[in-house]
């Protein structure tokens, strides 16, 4: 049983190896710009600062994390 096939294959293994590499590289693709996104928009929001916030008081990468999360929600991308 061990030496069984999980599943059997309808397409050569090489082609299902090919598409799988391909949607994991546009996966990644997609992320790096939604996390340039965040980025940017989170350097934005910083800059404005807050109501009652002080702007030193605001950390970057929180904010991004924040922001990211957000667009990764609106995009329908899972993070």
């Amino acid at each position: 049983m061990a030496d069984a096939p999980f599943v059997d294959l309808k397409a050569p293994e090489s082609a299902l190896r090919e598409r799988f590499a391909q949607l994991l590289n546009e996966n990644f693709a997609k992320e790096a710009l939604l996390e340039e996104d965040a980025r940017t928009q989170a350097e934005q929001l910083v800059r404005k600062g807050a109501p009652g916030v002080r702007r030193e008081d605001l950390d970057l990468r929180r904010v991004e994390q924040l922001v990211k999360r957000r667009l990764a929600k609106e995009r329908g991308f899972v993070l």
